[in-house]
């Protein structure tokens, strides 16, 4: 009787071990690039030199899957550069962190940004992250901005 017992519990056991390497097989292999979007929120194309705008960003996660984003410090970034310069778009941070980012959910941060000079610059927005032992990097389309005094 105890043998039977265990050969059913073993078997319970490996079925579990078994719906669990699928379900994780099957998340990891459908994480494309197509899984997320990334933009800047209706962005402001115009400011006055030495006002603050602010602008968002977000990444989102169109998967059905919550979804561990390992990146550096922060996930996302932005900058204001002279237009014709080129903008740095590497990894910023030096430290490892992990994002949770939920099922059909996005994360996004805000950035005031002050341009002291007019003139006309380019916003740059992307993001670098890995999920599922997979490296993902976006970046939107360099945006004009014009500075008024």
């Amino acid at each position: 009787m105890h043998t039977r017992k265990r050969m059913i519990l073993a078997s319970v056991l490996a079925c579990l071990l078994v719906v669990f390497g699928v379900a994780w097989y099957y998340t990891a292999a459908n994480v494309t690039e197509e899984s997320f979007t990334f933009e800047v929120v209706d962005p402001e194309t115009t400011m006055k030199a030495g006002e603050p705008a602010l602008f968002t960003v977000r990444l989102n996660n169109l998967t059905n899957w919550d979804l561990v984003l390992e990146h550096g410090a922060p996930l996302i970034s932005l900058f204001l550069v002279p237009e014709g310069e080129a903008a740095q778009t590497g990894i910023v941070g030096a430290s490892l962190m992990q994002t949770t980012l939920k099922a059909h959910q996005y994360a996004e941060e805000e950035f005031q940004i002050d341009a002291s000079e007019a003139g006309n610059y380019v916003l740059v927005a992307f993001c670098a992250f890995e999920t599922n032992g997979k490296q993902y990097r976006y970046e939107c389309d360099d945006i004009l901005i014009s500075v008024t005094e």
